[in-house]
């Protein structure tokens, strides 16, 4: 599960409703505050790498500053659903914000699903990486 660090909310799936204007996009959404969904098929999330061989070596384990694709649960949908992010155009951008928009999509090689692990301290995260 994700949860957002600064509003508290729970990142889940909503495979019901398509972006509009993105090629089979389908919306994430965040709980309000202190409403926990619990872990169930659209609030489970797999983390994988995206290089085996990068400088972190080739165990399972995840590190700050290591590459990594967010995955939808595999039983969510009948393919593979990555989450994907594309900065805000006249035709592409968030309902509520009209800022860059985040969703589920067919996973598929290309950097708008590659999301980096960091630390949340700006003074620690070079640090921390590794």
């Amino acid at each position: 599960m994700i949860q957002n660090g600064q509003t508290q909310g729970w990142i889940v799936m909503d495979i019901g409703t398509r972006v509009p204007n993105v090629d089979e996009g389908y919306t994430v959404t965040s709980t309000g505050v202190g409403q926990n969904p619990g872990p169930m098929t659209r609030s489970i999330f797999r983390l994988t790498r995206v290089d085996d061989g990068d400088i972190f070596g080739s165990d399972e384990y995840l590190r700050y500053g290591q590459k990594v694709r967010i995955n939808a649960n595999e039983y969510l949908y009948r393919k593979c659903l990555g989450l994907s992010s594309m900065k805000h155009s006249p035709t592409i951008c968030a309902p509520l914000s009209g800022n860059q928009i985040a969703f589920m999509s067919a996973a598929r090689a290309d950097a708008n699903g590659v999301w980096v692990i960091d630390s949340t301290e700006p003074q620690t995260r070079f640090e921390s990486q590794g």
